[in-house]
């Protein structure tokens, strides 16, 4: 259900949204999921989305922090692997940058530590939203 209303609201998305020309790179734009306690806008690649058969995809998962005065960074991203059947995430990669997009920190694990995804959270939204379908 959550996939069906998550492709319906793709479609519905301007050209501008989707690419210069109107979708050619509609994989590679950022497609908002939902917002967290703090506000922060959290999207994932609509790419990522269209996942039928990789039970543990690599995921960039990016937060805008406009509303949120809890970080110093404008926009974080991190990159995750999903375990789809574990229901765990492991953060390899985590990237904070300024409002003017310059950089402000990178950094990457070098030693796995997945964690339980908990129901009813954004990490549950993100997910369901890449995880395939039974």
């Amino acid at each position: 259900m959550l996939r069906h209303a998550l492709a319906a609201m793709l479609l519905a998305l301007p050209a501008t949204a989707m690419g210069q020309d109107g979708g050619a790179d509609w994989q590679g734009a950022w497609f908002p999921i939902g917002s967290d306690a703090n506000g922060a806008i959290w999207s994932i690649k609509a790419g990522d989305m269209n996942n039928s058969t990789n039970y543990r995809p690599w995921v960039w998962v990016r937060k805008d922090h406009s509303r949120d005065k809890s970080s110093k960074a404008r926009v974080s991203q991190t990159l995750q692997v999903i375990d789809c059947g574990a229901r765990t995430s492991d953060v390899r990669t985590t990237q904070g940058f300024r409002a003017n997009g310059t950089l402000m920190w990178n950094a990457q694990s070098v030693q796995s530590n997945p964690q339980r995804i908990l129901p009813a959270t954004m990490a549950d939204v993100v997910r369901r939203s890449v995880c395939p379908r039974n």
